[in-house]
């Protein structure tokens, strides 16, 4: 009976049996179990209270992590605004930068414009040392301003100015203007120095003869073989001239008044016989080249002749006539 006794509590009652005691902890997918006597309740307590600590701790860094994640966004939208202005400004400094070349060439321009202008005024002011001081040394020799026999004789009057084109230290102007009343256009090679345009060469070009205007052509075969020609012409009218040589003359067209005969200026080394009058200028016609010569205005009435002077370094030597006579005009 006993033995019956102590079957039936060991199934039915705890009374009597060794003491059993499991706990089930669920702490982030942990289960700690603890079983009899062996597994205290400080021991479990304290386990819970690890568990405790680490979850804080690991709240704690996330909560952390996340500041962190929110001041890096924060500092990655700072460096795209400091980039964004860091290229507004950039932006905003090379359209400074162009302005400013723009101003600067601008001022380059003007100032050679106003170089080669104060050339022009220093020529009908006759002032020598104005008017030289205008060219590079080697310029002044190769202008058709160099041509003529008197300073500011024949008088310039500027017809257009174009706009100037600067590289740097060298400009180009394109002027078109009037000496006496033959029609220039050209084309002055500007170069810097020391800070100031001066004029170091030219590009003439053929000015354009209006529809209503008769021209005269004349094929020239250099001043060693002239074919003087010999012709009546209306008051207005063009010449066309057509370089066939291989030489590079200079051509002066002249008005001779009565009482000088033509011949007689092949004898007048300087050309200044009184009364007679530079009308026009062409400066070293180059081989093959075909030139217009073009007036403001009808010419006058009179005989014109049509001088060649041989090439010479610098331009015409004064110290010798006219090498031949190309052509004589009778305008009435």
């Amino acid at each position: 009976m006993l033995t019956d006794r102590r079957k039936s509590s060991h199934n039915g009652s705890p009374r009597g049996m060794p003491l059993a005691i499991m706990a089930l902890v669920a702490a982030d997918m942990l289960i700690i179990v603890a079983c009899g006597s062996d597994a205290p309740v400080e021991e479990l307590n304290s386990v819970m209270k690890n568990l405790e600590a680490e979850k804080t701790a690991s709240q704690a860094l996330r909560s952390e992590l996340a500041m962190e994640r929110t001041s890096t966004t924060r500092l990655v939208e700072t460096v795209d605004r400091i980039e964004a202005r860091i290229a507004e400004l950039e932006s905003q400094l090379s359209k400074e930068r162009a302005a400013i070349a723009k101003t600067t060439e601008s001022a380059d321009k003007s100032a050679a414009q106003a170089a080669l202008l104060a050339a022009f005024l220093a020529w009908n002011r006759k002032d020598q040392d104005g008017f030289t001081s205008s060219f590079t040394d080697r310029g002044i020799s190769e202008t058709s301003l160099s041509v003529p026999d008197i300073l500011g004789q024949p008088p310039l009057s500027l017809r257009r100015l174009m706009d100037a084109t600067v590289t740097e230290d060298k400009a180009v102007v394109h002027a078109m203007f009037a000496l006496g009343t033959q029609r220039n256009s050209i084309r002055y090679s500007m170069a810097r120095q020391d800070g100031v345009w001066k004029i170091a060469g030219e590009e003439r070009l053929s000015p354009k003869v209006h529809g209503d205007v008769p021209i005269m052509e004349l094929k020239v075969d250099g001043c060693s073989r002239p074919v003087e020609t010999e012709a009546m012409i209306s008051q207005k009218v063009a010449f066309r001239l057509e370089n066939s040589s291989k030489e590079n003359p200079h051509l002066i067209l002249k008005r001779v008044p009565d009482g000088i005969e033509p011949g007689e200026l092949l004898q007048d080394a300087v050309g200044l016989s009184e009364g007679v009058e530079d009308v026009a200028f062409v400066r070293e016609t180059k081989t093959g080249e075909t030139i217009n010569v073009a007036f403001t205005e009808p010419l006058q009435p009179g005989r014109y002749v049509l001088l060649c002077y041989p090439q010479e370094p610098g331009g015409i030597n004064r110290g010798q006539p006219p090498a031949a006579i190309l052509a004589t005009y009778t305008v009435k």
